[in-house]
């Protein structure tokens, strides 16, 4: 059954599937982010508090953290793969009526886990949300479900998701309380 998560010490909070777990229990996670996981599946969910990227808006700014994200994976620009980019409306998601940029983006990246060698077909999914002034923030929010792993990966006896939760994670995302944003 799906349960509420408080993030960021209460500042935030959405519904995720029971089997998932924070993260920061056993290693460490960068104080912008919040990083949940199935560890059965190997799924996760990172929510990111970032500083706002000028000179981005809407789509170019979703292909541009949908990258970044590659990167830090240790992705090629020729291991990544947009397949659908949808801006949103107030009323899809309406936590986040104020938002001026509300942007799905939706691929697949080419990814190690944890500093392997093989690399496994992850299947990214990245909400990206521009909250104005004066919370000034781009938040982040991302579902990496492994689609084919390499038999050789530590995951590879993993079970396969068998969906994912990343339209009923996004939904639920609300902010308590703007203070987390400095307002």
């Amino acid at each position: 059954m799906p349960t509420a998560q408080q993030m960021y010490g209460g500042a935030m909070e959405v519904v995720l599937p029971e089997s998932f777990i924070d993260t920061s229990k056993f290693r460490e996670v960068p104080d912008h982010q919040e990083v949940w996981a199935d560890m059965d599946t190997n799924q996760s969910m990172i929510l990111e508090v970032l500083d706002v990227i000028a000179g981005k808006n809407g789509t170019e700014l979703a292909k541009f953290h949908f990258e970044e994200i590659g990167r830090a994976n240790g992705c090629a620009a020729n291991e990544m793969r947009v397949e659908q980019i949808t801006e949103l409306s107030a009323a899809e998601l309406p936590n986040f009526a104020n938002a001026t940029t509300r942007v799905l983006i939706r691929g697949e990246q080419q990814a190690a886990k944890f500093k392997e060698t093989v690399k496994n077909t992850v299947a990214v999914e990245v909400l990206v949300l521009r909250l104005p002034p004066p919370a000034d923030t781009d938040l982040l929010l991302s579902i990496n479900t492994p689609t084919v792993v390499d038999p050789s990966s530590t995951e590879a006896s993993a079970p396969k998701a068998s969906a994912s939760p990343f339209s009923s994670i996004c939904s639920s995302l609300v902010i308590k309380d703007y203070g987390l944003f400095g307002v």
